[in-house]
């Protein structure tokens, strides 16, 4: 009987002997360590994605919109992967996930911390504070600006004294580089301090210390934008959850930090003269076959300057294949009652819809509050400003479509292009020596 052959490593070590066998030892463990790796990537995989949504909730609760430049930075794998499982692309790619991500462009950037414009300082040369009769008076301010991240602003100053021309404001003068007389540009991401100066002739007067009271206004054009954060699920899905006493919130795991205590949806802005709320105040979140209303404010902040002109308030709401909006006014709202200060402008981009306060709001608004109109209102300034410059919108809409499976979000956001008046008081003496009274 013949004896078998000793073993020859397979195929590979039958046909390349030696070598042959050394390489299928090779391909063995390099095959085991693969299959290590695909174990170890997956279990890493899978802690990722448990802390992931354990974090931030299950990435379904962002409506998809169309068109979002985005995804042209994508490589084709990425872009596959994403449009398979969202959820799988951002487990990957956790530093592409925001939660709160704003799919319009509203900017919100807290590192210009003197982002719009103050009056710093307002005095006479010197410090001192009387003028001579019939000398000029000259007085002198410090106007401190910040600019936008990535745009340019100009400011206008203007002057007025009690006893010139009956207090009308006169453009006054901005001095230093890239200045045009009373006008003065506020560069993207600069600060600015532009020094101003009010000029008057000389004043005559009748007794010896005469009380003057001095304005310097600033008036310039400044943007804010507001955004909140909306969730929406079918109806039939929250009608469930209700009957248990459960919130959906927790049952989808999900953590909005806009969200407060009683579901209540609170909005972001970025910094800026005045303070734009945007508010819906219904628990959160909100489903098909019910109406809701929104509100819009404009009001002062604390640091300096009042509303004078607002030139245009947009609000912007989604409109995508599975989410949609309608206000009173448009065909799709279907309802007879209810009310809006806003019109339908157009489609923006993104899957979007963009509107407009109406015309007759917007000059109500930009009422004057000049001496004449509050004469003729009988109003004082804080009641002009309180009642005309700190606006209130109201807008009745409806969720035409929802989307049909979990709890998903998007976004309500306004965009406010707005002109602010800032003024300082300067307060001082005509002091005249007994020769220089005037008295006929």
């Amino acid at each position: 009987m013949t004896d078998a052959a000793p073993s020859s490593g397979g195929p590979v070590g039958f046909v390349l002997g030696p070598f042959g066998r050394l390489l299928g030892g090779l391909l063995k463990i390099l095959g085991i360590f693969l299959v290590i790796g695909i174990l170890l990537g997956a279990g890493i995989l899978g802690y990722r994605y448990f802390i992931f949504s354990s974090e931030t909730g299950q990435l379904s609760s962002v409506v998809t919109h169309t068109g979002v430049a985005a995804e042209e930075t994508l490589n084709p794998l990425q872009k596959a992967v994403k449009k398979v499982s969202p959820t799988l692309y951002y487990v990957m790619n956790p530093g592409q996930y925001n939660p709160l991500a704003i799919d319009s462009d509203v900017e919100y950037d807290l590192s210009n911390k003197n982002l719009g414009v103050k009056v710093n300082k307002f005095e006479t040369p010197g410090g001192r504070n009387f003028f001579s009769p019939n000398t000029e008076i000259l007085l002198l301010g410090k106007v401190g600006a910040g600019g936008f991240k990535d745009k340019s602003y100009d400011i206008e100053v203007y002057c007025s004294l009690e006893s010139y021309k009956n207090g009308i404001l006169i453009p006054g003068k901005l001095l230093g580089a890239g200045i045009s007389g009373n006008k003065g540009t506020v560069y993207p991401g600069t600060s600015r301090e532009f020094t101003a100066e009010c000029r008057f002739p000389g004043i005559s007067v009748i007794k010896q210390i005469t009380p003057q009271e001095a304005k310097l206004v600033v008036v310039y054009n400044f943007l804010t934008k507001t955004y909140s954060r909306m969730w929406f699920i079918n109806n039939q899905a929250l009608a469930d959850i209700d009957e248990k006493g459960l919130s959906p919130f927790d049952i989808y795991k999900v953590n909005d930090p806009l969200l407060k205590g009683d579901r209540i949806a609170s909005s972001r802005q970025t910094p800026g003269p005045i303070n734009l709320g945007l508010s819906v105040p219904f628990a959160q979140p909100l489903t098909s076959g019910a109406e809701y209303n929104l509100l819009v404010q404009v009001s002062r902040t604390l640091e300096q300057g009042d509303l004078q002109t607002l030139k245009s308030l947009k609000l912007t709401l989604p409109s995508v294949n599975d989410l949609d909006i309608a206000i009173n006014g448009e065909k799709e709202f279907g309802l007879k009652t209810g009310s809006c200060d806003f019109e339908y402008l157009g489609q923006a981009e993104n899957g979007y819809k963009e509107y407009g306060v109406i015309q007759s709001k917007l000059e109500e608004v930009n009422q004057n509050c000049d001496k004449k109109t509050l004469k003729d209102l009988a109003l004082s300034q804080s009641e002009c400003i309180s009642i005309f410059k700190q606006p209130l919108f109201t807008c009745d809409f409806i969720v035409t479509k929802v989307p049909e499976l979990g709890l998903q979000s998007d976004i309500f956001s306004t965009n406010a292009e707005y002109t602010i008046k800032v003024e300082k008081k300067l307060a001082f003496d005509i002091r005249a020596t007994p020769q220089q009274i005037v008295t006929s």
